[in-house]
């Protein structure tokens, strides 16, 4: 099986996982999904999906929006007074949206 980078350590030295060929990981998913009809419906588990997948853009849009608030504010650090009224106002926007994304 091919070697991919995994987490790196406390000491720097570098820890591997295996990754899985894609016909294993297709018919591991398969037989999970199998195991689980009794369980779960087909609609609940699309649901269950689509839920995750929306979380995920959302915390990858709170990420970017807080890289680019941290450079906003180190840009309104470096520039005279005569813009930095417009780049805290670009701030308070930045946080307001943050904050109608997370609540």
């Amino acid at each position: 099986m091919p070697v991919v980078p995994g987490r790196f350590h406390r000491y720097g030295d570098q820890k591997c996982r295996p990754v899985p060929p894609l016909f294993w990981c297709y018919t591991r998913t398969r037989a999970s999904v199998a195991g689980l009809t009794g369980l779960i419906s087909v609609s609940e588990l699309k649901n269950a999906v689509a839920v995750t997948a929306a979380k995920s853009v959302m915390a990858f849009r709170v990420l970017t929006m807080a890289v680019d608030l941290c450079r906003l504010t180190t840009r309104t650090m470096n520039v005279n007074a005569g813009h930095e009224r417009t780049s805290k106002a670009r701030i308070i926007h930045q946080i307001q949206l943050i904050r109608g994304i997370t609540h």
